[in-house]
């Protein structure tokens, strides 16, 4: 919204000036323009989320629920401490390693899982939402967001739901 009205208010400022007011106008919004554009994602040669997924990704939070009716109260578990690592590989394996001896680990299996990324998209529903956005790893399917530095990983089944959380 700030945006916007900073915008608007260049717009008139240049409008209804003199000449030296429209030339500090011009200058200012070139800055501000200089400093949105500055902002643009730092990983843009990354292709595409299969690119962008790869590399090692550390498992900090994993949270479960039974999806009775009413669903039953959420369970956390905490993995910041721990150093579990989901290190996403180029064709399509996704290496688990990790101290998990001293924990109640909820996570994936240590070891090598296949994984395949936005696969069956148009067809796929999950209790009747859309996500645009899908992993398979192993045979089970996942709705994930993805940013440069955190990883959420979703499943919602009909007897349980679960979320894996990962930061770079």
């Amino acid at each position: 919204m700030k945006d916007l009205f900073l915008i608007s208010w260049m717009k008139n400022l240049i409008k209804n000036h003199s000449a030296q007011t429209q030339k500090t106008a011009v200058v200012i919004l070139c800055v501000f323009f200089f400093m949105a554009a500055s902002c643009v994602n730092k990983n843009a040669d990354y292709k595409n989320d299969k690119d962008y997924i790869l590399g090692k990704w550390k498992l900090v939070k994993y949270e479960y629920r039974l999806m009775t009716s009413p669903p039953s109260p959420r369970q956390s578990f905490d993995y910041s401490k721990n150093n579990i690592v989901y290190e996403f590989k180029r064709k399509n394996i996704l290496t688990v390693t990790g101290e998990t001896d001293n924990v109640e680990y909820r996570g994936l299996e240590m070891g090598d899982h296949a994984y395949e990324m936005n696969y069956n998209l148009k067809d796929y529903m999950t209790h009747g939402l859309p996500f645009p956005y899908l992993i398979k790893i192993g045979t089970i399917g996942h709705s994930y967001l993805l940013s440069a530095k955190e990883l959420e990983i979703n499943y919602i089944g009909e007897v349980d739901a679960y979320a894996y959380y990962l930061i770079r």
